[in-house]
């Protein structure tokens, strides 16, 4: 009965953490995002600077 506990227990844990890894990578992409959506600001305001 112990063994079949630990069993779940793990389970569950395994759960938690692919959650957590999931979250952490969907929060990497959006850094990600933001970061590329910065950059291409930042060219813009470089070209139009060139342009005057």
């Amino acid at each position: 009965m112990v063994e079949i506990e630990q069993v779940e227990l793990n389970r569950e844990q395994e759960q938690r953490e692919r959650q957590r890894d999931r979250q952490q990578l969907e929060l990497y992409k959006q850094k990600e995002q933001e970061q590329k959506d910065r950059d291409r600001e930042q060219m813009e305001i470089g070209r139009k600077n060139q342009d005057k």
